[in-house]
């Protein structure tokens, strides 16, 4: 019985070390020097397409705007109505408390930019979506530590409407 399993795995083995020639069956129109990435030009990395994003709000020239977004987290409920003027906040309102004063961390969609940022530098897992015309943030899902609990968020950009 040893023998039988000697002989098999001796077969098994020589079956798996093939011919030596890599290009055994290959097309011979294919350049056997290829490689998966010939031809591609642009990398997009999460970091450059936030760099786009930012370039493309800034070609939008829109300067003058209300804007609407909702947090998601284990959090006090924010759904902030907040209109910029230039880099200033104007009026805010977080529209899920009307009564408390809103002091919104996100102001512009220059401080969700920088919040993109800060969670692609710091974070486990980072999923942002943009405007393909004005690079405006549609959407940011961030957790911050892999199998943690309760640190995960999302801000929901629910409109951006120019003045």
């Amino acid at each position: 019985m040893k023998s039988f399993l000697m002989a098999a795995m001796t077969v098994f083995l020589l079956a798996g070390c093939g011919t030596g020639d890599d290009t055994a069956g290959a097309d011979p129109d294919q350049d056997p020097t290829a490689t998966p990435t010939d031809g591609i030009t642009e990398v997009s990395t999460p970091e450059t397409r936030l760099l786009d994003a930012r370039e493309d709000w800034k070609n939008a020239g829109i300067d003058h705007y209300r804007w609407r977004y909702e947090q998601l987290c284990f959090c006090p409920p924010l759904d902030m109505r907040i209109e910029v003027q230039g880099d200033a906040m104007v009026d805010a309102t977080n529209l899920a408390a009307p009564k408390a004063e809103a002091a919104p961390e996100i102001v512009t969609m220059e401080d969700l930019f920088d919040q993109v940022e800060t969670a692609l530098r710091d974070s486990a897992t980072v999923r942002v979506t943009y405007d393909p015309e004005t690079g405006a943030v549609r959407s940011l899902e961030v957790d911050h530590i892999t199998n943690a609990v309760d640190d995960e968020y999302t801000i929901k950009v629910v409109g951006v409407t120019p003045r």
